[in-house]
């Protein structure tokens, strides 16, 4: 009940009177056979499951915000891509966001209690600000690039998805629970963390110095934390039992710590050769799992979609980097080979070697079989070296090993060449 008395509902529960519905209500639910039937428990959430009359999207959502709606409880929101969006003041209690996509947006001060965010891709300058997220559910999403800014996440839930580059600053994170997630370079800014619970979680590049206390956090089964995390971490007061706790032996524990200490976390990168990676955007998702693995195995990395800096020259650019890094790895696909960028910079690569007197700088990889068969004339170019094929998925972790070991460089002879 809002404060002008009008009542409103997404849907018409079972054996109650129907209520007012608001005008996306309308949209998405008709009057008539406006029921949904209710037959799953995930997460502590209701998924529903069957719709008779349809789905409301995210679209239609924004335009009744714009006309001046504030309330959309217990609504199914679902489908499509939308950015540039502000809610502010909005009551989503009790929705459901499902598979869909939402990049370049501000929620303030909106209520998004015990909502569930289903298989949905937040990303690109999203932010959370002053909302209430209490025990709200993050199943299979992927967040990337997402601010939490002073938000209430108490009891909320993250299962099997992945968070990248989001930053939880002065959020309230008590009795949280991380399942099955992959967390990369995100930072636990001032926030209360007392009371997590992490299972099966994998940390790369974070700081978790805050979880570092006896009441902060509680592992139900092992995790992992990278080195690059336990470097970044290393302010936390008790680090080693955090290790402990997460699955790491005592004794294993004990000198990662004082190895991180005496060691600086950049002279790892000087064991392994930096590459320049070379990919095609319909391959983006395989370079940037390579990107990470590499990343966290001490490889200094230039990846287009997080080092190009905005307003350089695309060709100067690509010039620059092809000729900086010590290696140049050429992602090889279908459709990657005819695009006229990654054509630009394998030539460019080619010239570099030929100025060297000969010298091997290019690193073929494949993701499928096409390289072995075209016709193609830089396929053909290609095939006159020794190409890492990836193509066979269950083999991946088989040749990143083998393309790390073509990464390793010799100190003593002086390292990158």
């Amino acid at each position: 009940m809002t404060g002008s008395g009008r009542r409103h509902a997404a849907v018409r529960w079972p054996g109650a009177s129907a209520p007012r519905a608001s005008p996306v209500q309308v949209s998405a639910w008709s009057a008539r056979e406006g029921r949904v039937r209710l037959s799953e428990r995930t997460l502590g959430a209701l998924y529903f499951v069957r719709v008779k009359t349809g789905r409301t999207t995210l679209s239609a959502v924004v335009n009744s915000y714009i006309a001046g709606d504030r309330h959309f409880r217990r609504l199914l929101i679902s489908g499509g891509l939308v950015q540039g969006t502000v809610f502010k003041q909005a009551d989503f209690r009790n929705s459901i966001f499902a598979d869909l996509s939402l990049s370049i947006s501000l929620f303030e001060e909106c209520d998004l209690t015990e909502s569930l965010f289903r298989g949905i891709r937040v990303g690109g300058a999203v932010t959370f600000r002053n909302c209430d997220l209490s025990r709200a559910k993050f199943d299979r999403a992927t967040l990337s690039g997402v601010v939490f800014e002073r938000c209430n996440l108490f009891g909320s839930s993250f299962y099997a998805g992945s968070i990248d580059s989001t930053v939880f600053h002065e959020t309230r994170l008590q009795y949280a629970r991380f399942t099955d997630t992959t967390i990369r370079r995100t930072l636990f800014e001032r926030s209360t963390s007392r009371h997590i619970n992490i299972d099966s979680v994998i940390f790369i590049g974070c700081n978790v110095s805050e979880f570092a206390t006896d009441e902060a956090v509680s592992f139900s089964s092992p995790s992992t934390l990278d080195w690059t995390t336990i470097c970044e971490s290393l302010g936390g007061l008790k680090l080693e039992s955090l290790l402990v706790r997460s699955g790491m032996p005592e004794l294993f524990a004990t000198y990662a710590v004082s190895c991180a200490r005496a060691l600086d976390p950049n002279l790892l990168y000087k064991f392994m050769r930096s590459t320049f990676i070379s990919y095609g955007a319909p391959d983006a998702a395989f370079a940037w799992r390579l990107r990470d693995d590499l990343k966290r195995n001490g490889v200094h990395t230039f990846f287009f979609a997080t080092d190009a800096v905005p307003g350089e020259r695309l060709h100067e650019l690509m010039r620059t980097g092809v000729n900086r890094f010590d290696r140049v790895i050429v992602v090889c696909s279908k459709d990657a080979l005819g695009r006229p960028g990654l054509r630009n910079e394998v030539t460019e690569a080619f010239a570099r070697e030929a100025r060297a007197g000969g010298a091997s700088y290019v690193i073929p990889i494949t993701i499928d079989k096409h390289v072995f068969t075209s016709s193609d004339d830089l396929a053909v170019i290609l095939r006159d070296r020794v190409i890492a094929d990836f193509s066979d998925q269950s083999h991946y972790q088989d040749s990143f090993l083998s393309l790390l070991e073509s990464l390793r460089t010799n100190l003593r002879d002086g390292g990158g060449a």
